[in-house]
């Protein structure tokens, strides 16, 4: 069931690799446009902010569909646009990291490539792999497991729980080698470069990781608000649309 929802989540349950990415980016886009100038409308040039944040009290229909859009779309802006933002950084990080190495050099796991020796030389196991990482980063807490299927690619291995001063984010990945083990490249916000940790902060920010139980329940309550958003947002268009029709009639 978990596998169905991933494959649901990450790729639409798009079989094509390309035709997925491409379906989840322009999606995840379109999202961020429509929270944008929903913002600027939402605005209130007035000054009235507590008009702008709550329900009017004892509204009728129309006013409270209007004021319950509104009030979904300003409580959840600021965590769906990093949620969004960084849905399409991690299905599409070859057209963000470019972008991003204007600014400050980036180094990405997917750089990196495994060494095929010569012989009959057999890649090390996920065990290895993870008392690697485990030795770089003893308190850690292994999470995700990155294999290596094409003999080229690398193994990524990701704990959780390495607390480090000074340092929010707890979760390291260390990129190795799939056949010496050897670390090619460590994920670890205390010693990468600007880019490094904006990149690194991604996977935190759209899980909600990066915060705790608190931040996972922002991030669940904006998953929660997209749908009503569609909901309230067509009535609201179908409210419009038929003012309209009777002002013209």
């Amino acid at each position: 069931m978990i596998d169905f929802v991933f494959k649901l989540h990450y790729a639409l349950l798009i079989k094509s690799h390309d035709v997925s990415t491409v379906a989840v980016e322009l999606s995840g886009a379109l999202l961020i446009i429509s929270v944008l100038t929903g913002l600027i409308v939402w605005w209130p040039l007035t000054g009235r902010w507590r008009q702008a944040l709550t329900v009017k009290p004892k509204s009728g229909g129309i006013r409270c569909n209007y004021d319950l859009h509104k009030v979904f779309g300003s409580y959840t802006a600021l965590v769906m646009l990093p949620v969004l933002f960084s849905g399409i950084y991690m299905v599409l990080p070859y057209n963000v990291v470019p972008v991003l190495e204007l600014f400050s050099p980036v180094t990405y796991r997917y750089w990196f490539h495994s060494t095929p020796p010569t012989g009959n030389t057999q890649a090390i196991g996920m065990d290895q792999a993870v008392a690697i990482a485990r030795q770089r980063y003893p308190a850690g807490r292994p999470h995700f497991i990155y294999g290596a299927p094409e003999p080229t690619q690398t193994y990524t291995v990701c704990q959780n729980g390495v607390d480090a001063p000074g340092s929010l984010l707890q979760r390291r990945c260390v990129v190795m080698d799939r056949y010496s083990g050897k670390i090619l490249d460590l994920d670890d916000p205390t010693i990468g470069t600007a880019g490094e940790v904006f990149t690194q902060w991604q996977w935190p920010l759209h899980s909600g990781q990066a915060f705790g139980m608190t931040g996972r329940i922002l991030v669940f309550l904006s998953g929660l608000a997209c749908p009503a958003l569609f909901i309230t947002g067509v009535i609201r268009w179908l409210q419009k649309r038929r003012a309209h029709k009777l002002k013209a009639a």
